[in-house]
């Protein structure tokens, strides 16, 4: 008996975010559909790939997305294994039966879909993302490579500004932003070497969030949270690009991050019901 993955999706749920994923037989994907809540689903709904949905995929890696269209109707997505989108309509329940039967038994006819050429990007509408963050030697070296160029405009200023000085003015002053820029690069290392082995793994609509150092992994309910600490950069002209988060919990607990391992607008967006402070002073000093 044939067994294709399939997996469901409600409104609040982000990219690449499913829950409920596992091996179906034909009638219990069709169970699994028709016992959607559709109607409860399709209040304040924009009308998308991702959005209120039931999502099927075969053994060759193609995928079927069932969701909502207008007027009590189904949008019905085809995804081929060469990542390229078609989509058609459903009118009701029986119609849909039809499709997925016909995709199970692998007779889908894809000239009933027309080809979406505005999805470029489509592999999340379908595809499970895994939704673990951590830190990167590149994105480290993205935001500390501004201190590296802010050394290097204050050094051109000040050399020209010394031009007619004595050369060991020039040359104590070279020193100073030199040594400067040093302990700035080595606190940098220095923390993308303590948390290398950390990960956070947080999506928008699940209840729960893992936080892990490779060693130690805690799985923690965002209900427990009490507020979200955010210390960011100063103001704009420093080349601080630091972000640190410091999520607080009811009992006392604390977990500290930084944006070397997830950004700050995609922190926001998965705990959409945490309070967030702002707090004073740079981030930078509390990496």
């Amino acid at each position: 008996m044939t067994h294709f993955v399939s997996k469901i999706q409600f409104k609040h749920y982000e990219k690449g975010e499913f829950t409920d994923e596992q091996k179906r037989t034909l009638q219990e994907t069709l169970n699994l559909v028709a016992d959607f809540p559709w109607a409860d689903q399709n209040h304040f709904t924009s009308i998308e790939e991702t959005g209120p949905s039931v999502t099927i995929e075969n053994n060759q890696s193609e995928y079927i997305k069932i969701g909502l269209y207008y007027s009590g109707t189904y949008g019905v997505y085809y995804r081929d294994k060469f990542a390229l989108v078609s989509k058609s309509y459903a009118a009701d329940l029986t119609e849909l039966t039809k499709i997925i039967t016909a995709f199970f038994e692998n007779r889908l006819n894809a000239n009933d879909f027309k080809k979406d050429f505005f999805l470029w990007i489509s592999r999340y509408h379908f595809v499970s993302k895994s939704f673990v963050y951590n830190v990167k030697p590149f994105k480290t070296l993205l935001l500390s490579i501004f201190y590296i160029i802010y050394f290097i405009v204050l050094l051109c200023f000040v050399r020209s500004i010394n031009s007619a000085a004595k050369f060991e003015k020039s040359s104590t002053i070279f020193l100073v932003l030199f040594i400067l820029l040093c302990y700035c690069l080595c606190k940098i290392a220095a923390v993308h070497c303590r948390y290398k082995k950390h990960f956070i793994k947080v999506s928008k609509a699940s209840a729960t969030f893992t936080y892990g150092n490779g060693v130690n992994i805690k799985e923690y309910n965002k209900a427990d949270i009490e507020s979200i600490t955010t210390f960011s950069p100063k103001n704009n002209r420093s080349p601080n690009m630091f972000f640190v988060f410091i999520i607080n919990f009811v009992n006392g607990d604390k977990i500290k991050f930084n944006n070397m391992m997830i950004s700050e607008s995609i922190v926001t967006t998965k705990f959409p019901n945490t309070k967030f402070t702002i707090s004073k002073g740079s981030s930078f000093w509390k990496l």
